[in-house]
């Protein structure tokens, strides 16, 4: 038996050449193992063929050819001594302990390189750039945050401020004071194609480690802890402030932190020479409260030799480290850099890049040199600095107080030809230049504590002065965004510029000169300049002039976002009740141009119910700004200023009353509710006596507060004794509120009807006894069709008014309806017609109206008041055939009739075919009905119903969308293989040649599950045929294959066997048919799809893998999908299933060629769309839903 100790040893060698055969890719120790293993293989080796040799007396090697001499045995005893002490050497403790910690060090190599693009934290440390900061400048509230970050029992922590603000160095720090950094990994490249399979396998082998995830928008830093938060703590950084969703993680953020202390202290430390008070706040103020620009900006002083007051641009120019040759070009290239929030560069080849370089007016170079030369030198020194940042393509000047410096310079330079500059790059495509403007907007927008930048956007903005406060610039696209993004910034100088320049202009100038995008982004810009007190004034009064030039259909237009300012909640603005009081007070002094204005403003002002408004404008920067929220007692003075103000408006103009009476009665609830019935009241008493108390509607709103709301006694009194007051003069009004005053107070139950009819009774009686049904009452119910009129009261009005009155009420209400447009229409008097005991008495009516033109009432009365044998129905169809009337308004007449018997739909239907051949004619009436279960039941009118689906015109210019859903109830609810058996046909032949207008492919599920055998012989050889027919497989592909999806859909679910006989029994173009519609991904037992290729599509590579069609239409298939979100997850699958199809054998060699085109594709893909979400996210912080 071994040696336990030699055992051991052996085991060592097992495990030993385990991990050189493993790390057979080169390291140090495994090649010093190879150099050893080889001279004793080759020692061994030459002694073995000596001795065998040798003993057969064939050759001699320096030794006896007979006997073993002493120099053999000395050999083999040297041998043999080397490897006994080998042995023993290797089973010391301190050589297994070496050979130990050597292996680990291999198995720890190949574990960081398998976790690329993860590494320790302790690597990134090594090469961090500290930009020969003196020492680390630290506070209270730091250190508060390193002891989090670096505490395990913080959880999760997401670390927020703006790029500069040391992020990335606090949290390396954090974790050196704590002193051990083993544990703790860095990822920087959140986006690369391997972090997820890093995480996992972080998750699976270093379970309870850290990973700092630094530049992690939220998106990724949640599905991080979603995904691997229980085996793995996370610590992420991120430069927006407001990039996070609170609950699952800590947030720390540095806009909490007094960065302004730490600013003063960096300087103050890195000074080398003597510095003045003066410069000294220069430094503070240029450094935006950023503590890298801060150290930037000192290294740069340091620098310089000034002694007295030190110049702006000096300085900034000894930061960027311009070098002397060629030191103007630098500048001007480093400005072009910085203009755009990112920078599409691409090497310079992406076309922004090109346009930018290479342009005069962007780059105004006049040196003849090669530009992308100079620019490739300059991004490469910029990097090196630390003053880019990039993500895919896109660079990023930082920090942003230098980057909006240089674009400050370079505004500068442009001077009056800054408006040609705009001009020259609007006359590009929006698709070019979109991009670019938006990018420039982004760099503009985020500088709401810098002093320079404000200083900057009131010269560019400053009227009669600056390049933007032009009418030509606002009113273009590229100017108004510009403007948009400096509004959070500098408001009073935006809203200083936009007041000037456009509360002055007519409003038919401003209707058909701003318009577009330039007036969305001005409107944008003022709903954000109202939100913000200090130019909430004149931005309101600008909004309003926009909206007497209102020419946007959007609910949040110049109109829609001045009247939300005046609602008491939800308002968008942080201004309180009393300063929009005085906008509306100013504006009331020119009430005539702005009255319909202001109406609406003290209508939306009242109301305190179901306020909303869309979220966005509050945000400036990196800040959000918050509504105001007004107390109790500031509503009421609101209240009373408005109720003061209206009284007076209607004292000056008594025309405005009817205005002030309906907001009172949309409000009245909102008073009560808001415990101001005194208000209601009050305005009761000053409106009711000035319309002579016949206010109808307002008794109607005081019943709904007597029967909803909860009143003290003594309101309850006040409001009886109004609903009493303002009783209507109109019966059909007091019958209306009556109605109304039930269905208020009452449970809706079937005894409501009842109850209803009791209640109306009473008002039938009199509405007849006074003969109101020739007065205007009657022609307030023609009219006034937007009212509910009790059912119970039209049809008892007209079974009781005499016989020998009826000829007067029809020809008081022609006489109204004439004078009307010849588009009115009338519900309720087709109702009233339809109940009088003698309808045909309306018949010369009804047919007068038609004569005169009024088409669509004259045809309804036509229709109820027809004979049982339909000789309206007759007469209208007569006119059709002379072409007297166009088809389509004889759904009039179908509209109003509601037939329930068999023998009657035969009538009709008998007519419509007497009068015309075409099928659809039928099918329009019929369709109507699809409700009846005669239509399917009976077999008279089921075979005359599926007799005119068979024979559907499908290419008729009568189309009827309502056609496939009528097939389809006719499959479902009868069992005819017949009729299954011919509509497949009649599909065939349709869409073998045509385009489907009516999409009637979407027959084909219902066809292809439940009469499947029926038209399975038929329908596939059609399929099939794509030398005769390719318009049919064209059409329905995605109605019945996996479609815009990548699982089984009708054609494939459940029968694969039957597919793979049909890929047998036509060889020629069964396979390609087939990988065009097979589904692509199998599905798990849930119903999710895996990354794993369907069983049929691997059947179809193994069999047909040969034919380049087939594999080019499973090509297609995989590309045809309907997907929202980041493209990358869809994308990653996709590569996987190829993969594993690449790692498998036996395939054609053809499949491995497809598969290595498909993968290259996938890649460039990749590529593409990681390109795209990079932009998206440093253009606009867009967050990707990365599944």
């Amino acid at each position: 038996m071994i040696n336990k100790r030699y055992q051991y040893t052996l085991d060592s060698f097992v495990q030993l050449a385990k991990f050189i055969w493993n790390a057979r890719h080169g390291n140090k120790y495994v090649n010093a193992f190879r150099v050893y293993g080889s001279g004793m293989v080759g020692l061994f080796s030459f002694w073995i063929i000596d001795v065998f040799f040798d003993s057969k007396g064939e050759w001699r090697l320096g030794v006896s050819t007979s006997t073993l001499t002493w120099s053999e045995i000395g050999l083999a005893v040297v041998f043999t001594v080397a490897f006994v002490i080998v042995l023993v050497f290797m089973s010391k403790p301190e050589f297994e302990k070496s050979e130990i910690e050597r292996l680990k060090r291999i198995e720890e190599n190949q574990f960081l390189h398998r976790i690329t693009p993860i590494i320790l934290l302790s690597q990134f440390s090594l090469t961090n750039n500290l930009h020969g900061v003196a020492h680390y400048e630290d506070s209270e509230e730091l250190a508060r945050f390193r002891e989090l970050i670096a505490n395990n029992d913080s959880g999760h922590v997401r670390l927020l401020g703006l790029s500069g603000t040391g992020k990335t160095l606090h949290i390396v720090k954090a974790f050196e004071d704590k002193g051990n950094m083993e544990n703790v990994f860095y990822c920087d490249q959140v986006s690369h194609g391997n972090f997820k399979s890093a995480l996992q396998l972080l998750s699976e082998k270093r379970p309870g480690c850290t990973v700092v995830l630094d530049n992690s928008p939220k998106g990724v830093f949640a599905e991080a802890i979603n995904s691997y938060g229980n085996n793995i703590r996370f610590v992420s950084a991120y430069y927006d402030p407001v990039d996070v969703d609170y609950g699952s993680y800590s947030v720390l953020n540095m806009k909490d932190i007094h960065l302004e202390n730490v600013v003063e202290r960096i300087i103050d430390n890195n000074l080398t020479r003597p510095i003045s008070g003066e410069n000294r706040q220069k430094l503070i103020v240029h450094s935006g409260g950023i503590p890298f620009m801060a150290l930037l900006l000192t290294q740069a002083y340091n620098k310089t030799s000034e002694i007295g007051v030190i110049n702006n641009s000096v300085l900034i120019e000894h930061l960027l480290d311009l070098h002397e040759e060629n030191a103007n070009n630098q500048r001007i290239a480093m400005r072009t850099i910085a203009l755009l929030q990112p920078f599409d560069y691409a090497g310079g080849n992406s076309e922004t890049a090109k346009y930018l370089i290479e342009n005069n007016k962007f780059t105004p170079i006049v040196d003849n040199i090669n530009r992308q030369v100079l620019f490739h030198k300059v991004v490469k020194h910029l990097k090196e600095r630390n003053l880019l940042e990039e993500d895919a393509s896109y660079i990023n000047m930082r920090p942003q107080p230098l980057a909006i410096w240089l674009v400050g310079e370079w505004i500068k330079e442009q001077g009056s030809g800054f408006i040609d500059t705009i001009k020259e790059l609007a006359a590009h495509p929006k698709s070019f230049y979109f991009p670019i403007i938006d990018s420039w907007a982004r760099r503009l927008e985020f500088m709401q504590d810098n002093a320079d930048a404000k200083k900057l956007y009131g010269e560019l903005l400053k009227l009669h002065e600056g390049p933007f406060a032009d009418e030509d610039v606002i009113c273009s696209d590229l100017g108004s965004r510009l403007i948009l993004a400096m509004s959070t910034v500098n408001p009073k100088a935006v809203v200083s510029c936009l007041y000037g320049i456009l509360y002055s202009k007519p409003i038919d100038y401003l209707k058909s000169n701003l318009q577009g995008e330039a007036r969305r982004n001005i409107v944008n810009a003022l709903e954000k300049l109202c939100f913000c007190k200090d130019s909430f004034h004149y931005a309101a009064l600008t909004l309003a002039r926009l909206a007497l030039a209102e020419n946007e259909e959007w609910a949040n237009n110049s109109k829609g976002q001045f009247l939300q300012l005046f609602h008491v909640a939800l308002a968008g603005t942080e201004c309180d009740l009393k300063e929009r009081m005085a906008v509306l007070n100013e504006l009331y002094e020119q009430k005539n141009t702005y009255k319909d204005l202001l109406l609406g403003a003290i209508k939306g002002a009242f109301d305190t119910y179901n306020l909303s408004r869309i979220g966005g404008a509050e945000r400036f920067g990196f800040k959000s700004l918050v509504d105001f929220m007004p107390t109790y007692k500031q509503i009421n003075e609101y209240w009373d200023s408005l109720f003061n103000l209206s009284v007076s408006w209607m004292d000056l103009e008594p025309d405005v009353v009817e205005h002030f009476a309906e907001i009172v009665c949309v409000n009245a609830r909102m008073f009560v509710r808001g415990n101001r019935s005194d208000l209601l009241f009050s305005f009761i008493d000053e409106i009711a006596p000035r319309l002579n108390y016949n206010w109808g509607q307002m008794q109607k709103a005081l019943i709904e507060i007597k029967n909803f709301d909860v009143l003290t006694p003594q309101n309850s009194r006040t409001l009886l004794s109004y609903i009493d007051k303002l009783k209507p003069r109109s019966i059909v009004t007091e019958m209306r509120n009556a109605v109304h005053d039930i269905y208020t107070h009452e449970e809706t139950s079937v005894d409501i009807l009842n109850k209803e009819e009791l209640v109306v009774l009473p008002f039938v009686e009199k509405f007849i006894a006074q003969q109101k049904y020739l007065s205007d009452e009657i022609i307030g119910l023609v009219a006034n069709d937007k009212e509910y009129t009790s059912w119970e009261f039209t049809k008892n009005v007209a079974a009781r008014i005499p016989n020998e009155d009826i000829p007067q009420v029809l020809e008081k209400i022609y006489g109204y309806i004439i004078r009307q447009n010849s588009n009115f229409y009338s519900n309720w008097l087709v109702r009233f017609i339809k109940c009088l005991p003698d309808r045909h008495n309306a018949q010369e009516m009804a047919k007068k109206l038609y004569e005169n033109g009024f088409i669509k009432q004259g045809i309804a009365l036509l229709g109820v008041i027809d004979d049982d044998a339909f000789s309206n129905l007759n007469f209208l169809w007569e006119y059709v055939a002379t072409k007297k009337l166009e088809y389509e308004s004889i759904s009039s007449y179908y509209n109003v009739i509601r037939l329930t018997d068999v023998e009657n739909l035969l009538k009709v239907v008998a007519i419509i075919k007497y009068h015309s051949k075409e099928s659809n004619s039928v099918f329009d009436f019929l369709s109507q009905y699809w409700y009846l279960d005669v239509l399917y039941e009976d077999d008279r009118l089921s075979s005359i119903y599926k007799e005119v689906l068979i024979n559907y015109d499908l290419q008729s210019n009568r189309t009827n969308y309502e056609y496939v859903r009528q097939v389809e109830r006719v499959l479902e609810k009868t069992n005819d293989n017949k009729f299954a058996k011919t509509i497949n046909s009649k599909l065939i032949a349709y869409l073998s040649f045509n385009s489907s207008i009516l999409r009637v492919e979407e027959i084909y599920p219902i066809l292809l599950t439940k009469f499947r055998a029926v038209i399975w012989d038929e329908f596939i050889a059609a399929l099939v045929d794509l030398d005769n027919r390719p318009g049919f497989f064209y059409q329905i592909r995605l109605a019945i294959g996996s479609g815009f999806g990548f699982s089984e859909r009708t054609l494939f679910s459940d029968h694969e066997e039957e597919m793979k006989e049909v890929c047998k029994r036509h060889s020629q173009y069964g396979p390609i048919v087939c990988a065009s519609l097979c589904p692509i991904l199998k599905s798990s037992d849930s119903g999710e799809e895996n990354e794993e290729f369907h069983p049929f599509v691997i059947w179809l590579l193994n069999n047909y893998g040969g034919n380049k069609m087939v594999l080019n239409e499973l090509y297609g298939n995989m590309c045809t999908f309907s997907w929202t979100g980041s493209m990358l997850p869809l994308i990653k699958t996709m590569k996987n299933c190829l993969l594993k199809v690449r790692a498998k054998a036996g395939f054609h060699k053809q499949v491995y060629k497809w598969v290595s085109d498909c993968l290259k594709q996938y890649e460039a893909d990749y590529n593409k769309e990681r390109q795209n979400e990079a932009y998206m996210r440093m253009a606009y912080n867009y967050k990707f839903n990365n599944g």
